[in-house]
């Protein structure tokens, strides 16, 4: 009798346990088939897209249409200290690159804690940065790495500018969208995105040209979805079933790169500056473990100031 009983028991706890593997499975592949629905057409027209990976320093650009020539970059951190200045631009991040083909070289340099971008032509690829981004931690043939061998190159200023952070109607206490007024740039949901990795795939720029910075707002403001019109130029989305890596998708279409004079099918240097801005804040959220000092700190409410 207590053979039959505990035998009767165990089964029971087996049968429930497989019911409620079952129960949590179809739950999880319910949740997995929405997150694929919602995002599958989320790059719907924005053809170039790039793996943000995890915080490191190198981006592959590709096209989906084949158009753009391949395009490799790379964001580090990068030093110049000059005594007793003030100024912008003695630490920073900056993002190089170009194209494979054309041999189109520029820099964009990000001061994250003094709000200013730089856009510069370059006479040759910056192999230093590209070393500092990717190189300088991996191993050659079980060897430590090396910095490779690299020539003085010289570069002219195109543009440059700032960036702000905007509060939301709703939430006074910090900034909640992030504006790039001399391109005409407006980052829905940055700083959510930087505070928070739940906002990751849900981060939208704007095309803000013509537009008043209240109609901006409320643009920003509404409810995600994953339709694009022609004002989002930019999105970052996560495709699967269930979240997976984090890409980043961007409009193409015909652009006169780096003051060139030739127009090309590709990404714009605005947009290219616009990647920039937002990662060198990912970069700097990820060194400096700012959300968790916010999930774990005393001060929850605690922000970067603009």
């Amino acid at each position: 009798m207590h053979c039959n009983r505990t035998a009767t028991v165990s089964s029971s706890i087996k049968n429930s346990s497989y019911e409620s593997l079952l129960t949590y499975n179809r739950l999880n592949v319910g949740v997995d088939l929405v997150w694929y629905k919602q995002m599958k057409n989320s790059c719907d027209g924005l053809d170039t897209q790039t793996h943000m990976g995890y915080g490191n320093g190198n981006f592959k650009f590709q096209s989906t249409t084949g158009n753009p020539m391949n395009q490799s970059f790379s964001l580090a951190s990068r030093y110049s200290i000059q005594q007793n200045s003030p100024e912008s631009f003695e630490y920073f991040e900056r993002f190089s690159g170009g194209s494979d083909i054309k041999r189109n070289h520029f820099v964009v340099d990000v001061d994250v804690p003094n709000s200013a971008w730089r856009l510069l032509r370059t006479s040759g690829p910056d192999l230093a940065n590209d070393f500092l981004a990717n190189g300088f931690n991996r191993l050659e043939d079980k060897h430590f790495p090396k910095m490779p061998a690299t020539q003085i190159i010289y570069s002219e200023q195109i543009k440059n500018g700032t960036f702000y952070g905007i509060k939301s109607p709703t939430d006074n206490s910090r900034p909640r969208h992030m504006s790039i007024p001399e391109l005409n740039f407006y980052i829905a949901n940055m700083y959510d995105f930087m505070y928070e990795e739940t906002y990751e795939p849900f981060l939208r720029v704007f095309r803000s040209f013509g537009r008043s910075e209240e109609e901006m707002l409320e643009a920003a403001e509404q409810k995600w979805t994953d339709k694009n019109d022609a004002s989002v130029m930019m999105r970052t989305a996560s495709f699967g079933y269930g979240r997976g890596p984090l890409t980043m998708c961007m409009r193409e279409g015909q652009f006169d790169r780096y003051g060139g004079n030739e127009m090309q099918e590709s990404v714009s240097e605005d947009m290219l500056i616009t990647f920039a801005v937002i990662t060198a804040h990912w970069k700097k959220v990820k060194q400096t473990e700012l959300r968790e000092e916010m999930r774990h700190g005393d001060n929850y409410g605690y922000h970067i100031d603009y």
